[in-house]
């Protein structure tokens, strides 16, 4: 397969010596005789070179070998450039040559920005099968963090915490589009992590990746590897056999439950992550027998970072104990949502698996608004230390007031100046809680705090009488109409509207537990002509998020007044039935006068108002219903369209990304081309005129 660099040299040269020499190539559409045949190669240089090639790799140089297969350099003559070929080591045995042949082909299909792209699979004339793919210079993750362990000062300074967490993200991402795709890795491991100066990462040695069954539910139907043969491609090793590196491999695999699944590869990814965070591996071992007996017992080490923070490593910590668990139910169930938690370690957001509390919450909102938050606290320092002064010697004016009357005026000033600074502290608390961008219950305590202190502080009557109607505006979408009734007074009733003092004194009657939340029929009775629109659909969606183990049919009329208010329906007699089924609901919208199922406020995710039913199949025949993204937020199985205008535009992709199995829809209601690649995805029903 090999020639010599000297031919290859020679070659290229001149190459690039009759390309450099060509001024204009002219096309020759008669056909070609002897005569002109220089001609012809003089004018289409690059066919003619390619056309003349015999042998497409050669220029043979080893790099390295491991596990099962060797990698050289080889130089690829047909696209001139170099390029890295592997071999496996053993080929003995068909069955070795099989096994190397299921990573190029997985490899080859997984196509992604952090995975080792393959060029080419074929066989050389040996029968000895091989595959090309990007030739890599740079360092694996395992030089790195040997570099990082010995106190290379180049190393150190240019891979701190936040660029190893980084690339960490990086390799999630890889590993997270391959369970996409319904393929596991396997071998997560910093050798197998190849990373250059530029910042380039690619997951590489995917020999015993395997293939889930797509029949699994919690796997990706749609994936591009469907087309291969599972079992082929999981040929499974020798009864008893064990694959993979001591130290990365889950507990499961070692006590025999599975060979394998989407969490024990985020057991290796939690592996790989204490390496990063330690230099060491999280399980002791002499032997390959050792660490596999201490991986069983779960002998985690206790983790010690070797990186200064600046804020609690204790967040990184437990995302390394979640990820390593013993228990595979006590693990994340998926990369992304290992990756999110990183993703807000980075950004500065409390993590999950931390479980902090208020004040760590505050603490990391303060973290990430320095500025801010340095300015209140100073102002609330300034104003703590003049509070002091001021009343140390109004004590001391009230002993000798005669005496000291220069003293009082001066304190009278310093007075001014303190309800001076108490405004700026106004101004600016109220300025953060307007600006609180998503609705939470958290943020709206909060906002309610804030907005305490700012009364307190504030001495412009009117912006006062303003900050008390927003006080209750937030105490009503809490529910808390007691509260708010006590922000009414006869100083301030003229900023209050007569029809929100009558629903908050009417709800507080109904409901005169502020701790407890309104019945489904209250919480209707409430949503029928509200005061406020907005205020209403922020209060049914912090209700909602507050609810627990309630039948999905209780929650039928509060619903529909939603979806009135959204859709700006006043037919109060909309027909919508709810069937109580084993995974959830079936849900009867047909000719129901809505297009829009989202609440239009600031939640952090979209809410889908249907979500509160818990559907798992939507009947929209006969509705107003005209596009398939407005019931994203929604895990249904089925759909049916019939006699609806829904767009066709973006269609299928919403299809994948709600996870649609089957639709119904009447014949003639989408064009042959569009049926026929609906089938690809999902089951299409037809249902008569």
């Amino acid at each position: 397969m090999s020639k010599t660099s000297g031919r290859r040299s020679a070659s290229t040269r001149k190459l690039f010596d009759t390309i450099s020499k060509l001024e204009t190539v002219k096309a020759d559409v008669t056909p070609i005789n002897r005569e002109n045949s220089t001609t012809q190669e003089q004018d289409n240089p690059l066919y003619e070179n390619l056309k003349s090639k015999t042998e497409r790799y050669n220029a043979e140089k080893f790099i390295a070998a491991g596990g099962e297969k060797a990698v050289f350099s080889v130089y690829d003559s047909y696209s001139c450039r170099n390029v890295a070929l592997a071999r496996p080591i053993f080929h003995r045995f068909d069955s070795e040559k099989e096994q190397f042949i299921k990573e190029a082909l997985i490899c080859a299909k997984l196509q992604h920005p952090n995975i080792v792209p393959v060029y080419d699979v074929g066989v050389d004339c040996a029968e000895i099968p091989y595959f090309t793919m990007k030739l890599f210079v740079g360092d694996t993750f395992k030089d790195i963090l040997k570099k990082l362990k010995d106190g290379d000062e180049n190393y150190s300074k240019d891979y701190d915490l936040n660029r190893l967490l980084i690339i960490f993200l990086k390799i999630c991402d890889a590993i997270e589009y391959a369970h996409l795709h319904n393929v596991i890795h396997c071998d997560i491991k910093p050798e197998n992590v190849h990373i250059d100066k530029f910042g380039s990462v690619l997951v590489g040695d995917w020999g015993l990746s395997k293939i889930i069954p797509t029949t699994h539910d919690t796997y990706n139907k749609e994936s591009s590897l469907i087309d291969l043969e599972v079992n082929v491609l999981n040929a499974n090793p020798a009864p008893g056999s064990i694959r993979g590196t001591p130290g990365y491999l889950a507990p499961e695999i070692l006590h025999g439950i599975h060979s394998g699944d989407v969490r024990s590869d985020i057991y290796s990814l939690g592996a790989l992550l204490y390496e990063i965070l330690s230099f060491e591996k999280p399980v002791d071992g002499k032997t390959p027998n050792e660490i596999f007996e201490n991986t069983k017992k779960n002998n985690i080490k206790p983790l010690q970072i070797k990186f200064s923070s600046g804020r609690d490593i204790n967040a990184l910590k437990a995302i390394v104990m979640k990820a390593l668990s013993g228990n595979t139910k006590e693990r994340y169930r998926s990369v992304s949502e290992l990756r999110a938690e990183i993703t807000n370690y980075l950004q500065g957001f409390a993590t999950s698996s931390e479980k902090s509390s208020y004040l760590q919450l505050i603490r990391l909102m303060i973290h990430r608004h320095k500025m801010a938050s340095g300015l209140i606290t100073g102002f609330t320092l300034l104003i703590l230390i003049i509070l002091v002064g001021a009343y140390e010697k109004i004590i001391q004016e009230k002993a000798d007031a005669e005496i000291k009357r220069d003293i009082a005026e001066k304190n009278l000033y310093l007075f001014t100046q303190v309800n001076k600074k108490a405004k700026m502290l106004s101004n600016n608390l109220t300025r953060l809680v307007r600006n609180s961008k998503f609705i939470s219950l958290e943020s709206i305590r909060y906002r309610i705090l804030a907005l305490g202190y700012a009364i307190n502080y504030e001495s412009d009557e009117t912006q006062k009488q303003l900050m008390f109607k927003e006080k209750a505006e937030l105490h009503y979408v809490l529910q808390e109409f007691n509260k708010a009734s006590e922000c009414f007074s006869n100083d301030n009733s003229d900023v209050f509207s007569s029809l929100f003092i009558e629903e908050c004194n009417k709800f507080a009657t109904l409901k005169p537990n502020d701790k407890e939340l309104l019945t489904p029929d209250q919480l209707a009775d409430l949503l029928t002509s509200p005061y406020d629109t907005t205020l209403a659909m922020r209060l049914f969606y912090l209700h909602c998020l507050q609810i627990k183990n309630i039948h999905p049919t209780a929650m039928i009329e509060p619903v529909k007044r939603v979806l009135n208010i959204i859709n700006n329906n006043s037919n109060s007699s909309v027909n919508l039935r709810v069937e109580r089924v084993e995974a959830g609901s079936n849900v009867d919208l047909r000719y129901a006068p809505y297009t829009d199922f989202l609440l239009p406020i600031e939640t952090e995710r979209p809410f889908n108002v249907l979500s509160v039913l818990n559907p798992v199949s939507i009947d929209l025949s006969h509705s107003w219903f005209n596009d398939l993204s407005k019931i994203r937020g929604l895990r249904i199985n089925e759909i049916n369209v019939t006699n609806t205008n829904i767009h066709t535009e973006r269609l299928q992709e919403w299809i994948k990304k709600l996870k649609i199995r089957k639709i119904t829809v009447q014949e003639g209601q989408f064009s042959e081309n569009d049926l026929e690649e609906l089938k690809k995805l999902i089951t299409v029903n037809f249902e008569a005129r």
